[in-house]
């Protein structure tokens, strides 16, 4: 929409309300079918930690709504009153199935809420590591691991690398240049957002158990900034190298590339460590994130011509938000 805006295209205000209008309706819509999916998931299983099935699940219904919506938009053209009441009709009945359901959900959720947080089994972990640095590093992957954090991002990844493919065939090279743009700097960069916000979470959550460790704060900061941007940039490669194979889309600066993930990865490590997040803020604040970094790339790329002036700025606010986090967050005598 800025973008709409700033090539100075009129915008009409009915439609604008219309798409915030179909996108309050599309995220209700999703949240009930979420609720009603995970109740089918836990009949059928007997299990409620089925990520890929109730992935599959959702997908599969999902694209069935859309197609009925396309058939039911293309039946509606041109009929009579009737037939707009029927299916307004059937409409309301499905809404009124997928409520129920779903508030029998939310009575399950709050009754088992009000039970007691029932604690996951996990196998134990043998960290025999005379390095410090390798041990904070596996500690993490653990906590990714149980926090399920790879199978959502790794799921993402499968998403974006789809659309791609889809819209390299759908589009021609001018629209797909502009498309696959978008999907690099806000769908990829989500990616490599999210991954650091686990830091700053799991140190507010789990302070009183890092204190007893009492752990050097190089040890457990470094390895832990040094293990995320490792991953960031294996994750923003992989997803370029798949995509150079599959539609020829290549990339340029590849320096240039490597200090913007630093940059990003800090600035998204400094917000987990100053804002609370929770599961209920993640998302805006995911959002907020994306936006501010992309405009500011924008911005610092306007205000030096220079390239070599633009990735020294990202370098050097890197470095500050790193001694910022180290002397206010991580001062003596909380860690050794």
């Amino acid at each position: 929409m800025v973008g709409i805006l700033v090539k100075g295209y009129t915008v009409n205000l009915f439609y604008v309300l219309l798409l915030l209008m179909s996108f309050t309706i599309s995220y209700f819509l999703s949240f009930t079918l979420w609720m009603v999916i995970n109740i089918f998931t836990i009949k059928l299983t007997g299990v409620k930690e089925k990520f890929w099935l109730n992935t599959l699940i959702k997908i599969t219904i999902i694209a069935g709504i859309i197609y009925l919506i396309d058939f039911l938009g293309t039946f509606l053209v041109g009929r009579d009153l009737p037939h707009v009441l029927a299916v307004l009709l059937l409409s309301i009945a499905i809404t009124y199935f997928f409520v129920r359901f779903s508030l029998e959900f939310l009575t399950k959720t709050f009754m088992q809420k009000d039970a007691g947080n029932l604690s996951q089994k996990y196998t134990s972990k043998n960290l025999n590591y005379k390095n410090k640095f390798l041990l904070q590093s596996k500690l993490e992957t653990i906590h990714f691991f149980r926090d399920q954090v790879f199978k959502e991002q790794s799921f993402f990844f499968i998403i974006l690398l789809v659309i791609v493919i889809c819209l390299y065939y759908y589009l021609d090279l001018v629209n797909f240049t502009m498309i696959y743009s978008v999907v690099i700097n806000f769908g990829l960069k989500e990616i490599i957002l999210l991954l650091p916000l686990s830091i700053g979470i799991h140190f507010r959550k789990y302070k009183e158990a890092i204190y007893t460790l009492n752990v050097g704060k190089y040890h457990y900061f470094l390895s832990r900034i040094f293990f995320i941007y490792i991953l960031n940039c294996l994750t923003y490669f992989l997803f370029i190298t798949i995509s150079y194979f599959l539609t020829g889309m290549e990339v340029f600066g590849i320096l240039e590339t490597f200090i913007i993930i630093g940059f990003v990865t800090m600035v998204s490590t400094m917000v987990s460590f100053v804002i609370e997040i929770t599961e209920l803020n993640k998302i805006y604040i995911l959002i907020f994130l994306l936006l501010v970094v992309n405009i500011f790339d924008i911005l610092i790329k306007q205000l030096f011509n220079n390239q070599i002036l633009v990735q020294f700025t990202y370098i050097s606010l890197s470095v500050i938000m790193f001694l910022i986090i180290e002397t206010i967050y991580l001062r003596r005598p909380i860690l050794k």
